[in-house]
C-alpha cells in the first residue's frame, strides 16, 4: 500500500514535473514548523524522519532542482532534519526550546494542548521550579536535625 505524505510518496522517489516541484518547494518554504517542513507527523519515528528527509533532499537539492528557491527549501529541510534526527534536540524542540523561532512548535496548533504557553515544560522551567523546592526541603531537614541535636 502506498501512503502519501504531503506531495511526496513514502514508497519511492519519483521524478516530479516542474509544477509539482514548484508546489513542493513552496510547501516547504511556507511551513510553520520542522515537522511540516519534512511533511511528517510529530509522533513519527526517527527512521521515518530520516527516510522522508532523504526523499525530499533528492527532489530539492539545488544541484538537481532547477527551481529558483530550491536552495532555500533545501536549507529548511536540512535544518529540520538536523533538529529532529537527534533525540535530545527533538525533545528540546518539542518542548519549546527550538533553535529557530520561526519553527517554534509552541506557535503551531499541532503542539497546542489548549492551555497556551503556561504549560511549557522545558528542562529549564522544570529546574527553575525544582531547585528552590529541593533547597527548601534541605533547609527544613537541617533545622529539624539541629533541633533534635539540641534536645539530646
Amino acid at each position: 500500500m502506498q501512503e502519501q505524505v504531503g506531495d511526496v510518496s513514502t514508497q519511492k522517489v519519483r521524478s516530479l514535473s516542474q509544477s509539482e516541484t514548484e508546489r513542493l518547494c513552496e510547501q516547504v518554504l511556507n511551513s510553520h514548523d520542522h515537522y511540516e517542513a519534512l511533511m511528517v507527523e510529530p509522533h513519527c519515528t526517527a527512521e521515518a524522519i530520516r527516510k522522508q528527509y532523504k526523499r525530499l533532499a533528492l527532489l530539492l537539492h539545488p544541484d538537481k532542482c532547477c527551481i529558483a528557491r530550491s536552495s532555500e527549501a533545501f536549507a529548511i529541510i536540512s535544518r529540520a532534519f538536523q533538529c529532529l534526527s537527534a533525540p535530545d534536540r527533538r525533545w528540546e524542540y518539542n518542548h519549546g526550546g527550538g533553535e529557530d523561532s520561526r519553527f517554534s512548535p509552541r506557535t503551531c496548533r499541532r503542539f497546542s494542548d489548549g492551555c497556551g504557553d503556561d504549560c511549557d515544560l522545558s528542562r529549564t522551567n522544570v529546574l527553575i521550579v525544582l531547585v528552590p523546592f529541593v533547597l527548601l526541603l534541605l533547609v527544613a531537614w537541617l533545622i529539624q536535625a539541629s533541633k533534635q541535636k539540641a534536645y539530646s
